[in-house]
C-alpha cells in the first residue's frame, strides 16, 4: 500500500496532544482511552470539511398556461365546421393542461413546504448537537423522526408529479392528432382563404400546444430527479444524524455523501499495509468505553472530500504470540470500527478487514489505512 496522501498540514496542531501510534514519526494520532478523553471536548481532532447542510430543495419555478385559440367568423362550409370542431377540441384539451398546471404549481408548492420545515428541524438537531446534548436525548428523537416524517411526504409528491406526468403525457396523441386533421382538412373553393386561415390558426395553436406539454413534461421530469436525488441525500444524511443523536455528539453528511465508487475493471481488493506505511486512525480499545466515533468520522471525512474513491483498510492488530482470546477481542472491535464507518454512510466496498500481529504491541488496536 503506498504511503496515505492526506499530509499533516491541515491536522498537525489539533492532533499532537493525542499522537502515540508506533510509528516514531506519527502522522496520526493513536485515539486511545484517556487522550480520546481529554481531546474530544477541547474541539475538532480532524478539521471537518465545509458542509452547507442542510441543503435546500430547488425546483423549477415556471409555469405553463396555453394561449387560447380564437377562431374568425363561420364560413358555413364542411372545411370551417370542422375547423370549429377541431378549435372546440384544441381548447378542451389547453383547459386540462391549464388544470395540470395549476396541480403541478400546488405539488411543487407543498414539497417546498415540507423541505423548509425538514431544514428547520435538521437544523434545530445539529444546533442542539452542537451545543452539547445528552446521548439518546428524547427530544431529538421525536424531532428525527418527524425529519423522516417529512421526507416522506416530499416521496409522495414525487408520487403525485410521477402520476401527474403520465397524466399530461396522455394528452400527447390528441395534440398531435389535431394538429395532423387541420393540416389534412381541404377547404372548399370560393371560401378557401377563410377556411386555410381558420385552419391553420388550429394548427398553429395545436403546435403551440404540444411544445408547451413536452416542456412541461421536461420540467416535471426535472422536478421528480431534483427531489429523488434529495431524498437519497438525505435519508443518508438522517442516518448518520440518527447515529449523532444516539452518541449526543455532532458528526455532518452522511459519508455516502461524499464517497464515490468508480467503475473499475476489478473490484477494489484489501491490500495489506507495508512497513513504512502511517495509518490514518489508530484507536487503541484500553479501557471499556473508547469514543472513537466522532473523531474517526472527521479523519474519513476529510480523506473523501480529497478523494471521494478511497478505499480503507481496517487492520486488527495483536501482540505477537497472543493467545486466541486476545486476538478475537481486537478482531471484534474492528468488525465494531467497520460497522460504524457502514452507519455513517461509508460504502461497504469502500471499506475492508484484515489482521496482523507486531511484536511491538503489548496491547491490541486497530489501525485505518486509506489508499
Amino acid at each position: 500500500m503506498p504511503t496515505p496522501w492526506i499530509g499533516p498540514p491541515a491536522i498537525a496542531t489539533a492532533l499532537l496532544i493525542c499522537a502515540c501510534v508506533p510509528d516514531p514519526r506519527p502522522l496520526w494520532p493513536a485515539l486511545a482511552g484517556e487522550q480520546v478523553a481529554a481531546a474530544v471536548p477541547a474541539g475538532p481532532v480532524v478539521p471537518a470539511p465545509r458542509d452547507d447542510w442542510p441543503r435546500p430543495l430547488a425546483l423549477d419555478d415556471a409555469s405553463f398556461e396555453p394561449e387560447a385559440v380564437v377562431l374568425g367568423a363561420r364560413t358555413g362550409t364542411e372545411a370551417g365546421r370542422q375547423a370549429r370542431r377541431l378549435g372546440a377540441e384544441l381548447r378542451a384539451v389547453q383547459r386540462d393542461l391549464g388544470d395540470d398546471n395549476q396541480r403541478l404549481q400546488a405539488i411543487r408548492a407543498g414539497s417546498l413546504g415540507n423541505a423548509d420545515r425538514y431544514q428547520e428541524l435538521v437544523t434545530a438537531i445539529s444546533t442542539a448537537l452542537a451545543g452539547g446534548a445528552t446521548p439518546g436525548d428524547a427530544a431529538l428523537r421525536r424531532q428525527l423522526r418527524g425529519a423522516y416524517t417529512i421526507l416522506e411526504r416530499i416521496a409522495g409528491s414525487v408520487a403525485d408529479m410521477n402520476d401527474l406526468s403520465t397524466t399530461v403525457s396522455g394528452r400527447r396523441p390528441t395534440v398531435i392528432g389535431i394538429a395532423g386533421s387541420a393540416r389534412a382538412a381541404d377547404p372548399e373553393v370560393g371560401t378557401a382563404d377563410a377556411d386555410r386561415r381558420q385552419l391553420a390558426l388550429v394548427n398553429a395553436g395545436a403546435g403551440h400546444t404540444a411544445r408547451l406539454l413536452e416542456r412541461m413534461l421536461g420540467a416535471i421530469s426535472q422536478d421528480i430527479s431534483r427531489q429523488n436525488s434529495h431524498l437519497a441525500a438525505e435519508r443518508d444524511n438522517l442516518q448518520i444524524l440518527q447515529l449523532a443523536v444516539a452518541n449526543g455528539e455532532p458528526y455532518g453528511i452522511s459519508l455516502a455523501n461524499r464517497a464515490f465508487v468508480g467503475a473499475t475493471a476489478s473490484p477494489a481488493r484489501p491490500v495489506a499495509p507495508g512497513r513504512g506505511d502511517r495509518p490514518l486512525v489508530v484507536i487503541r480499545f484500553d479501557r471499556p468505553d473508547v469514543h472513537y466515533q466522532q473523531p474517526l468520522y472527521r479523519a474519513v471525512s476529510l480523506a473523501l472530500e480529497r478523494r471521494p474513491s478511497a478505499v480503507f483498510t481496517l487492520v486488527a492488530v495483536s501482540p505477537a504470540g497472543a493467545a486466541d482470546r486476545p486476538v478475537a477481542v481486537v478482531r471484534d472491535h474492528a468488525e465494531d470500527v467497520k460497522r460504524a464507518l457502514i452507519d455513517m454512510g461509508l460504502p461497504p466496498e469502500q471499506v475492508f478487514l484484515t489482521a496482523l500481529a507486531s511484536p511491538d504491541l503489548a496491547g491490541g488496536e486497530v489501525r485505518l489505512y486509506v489508499r
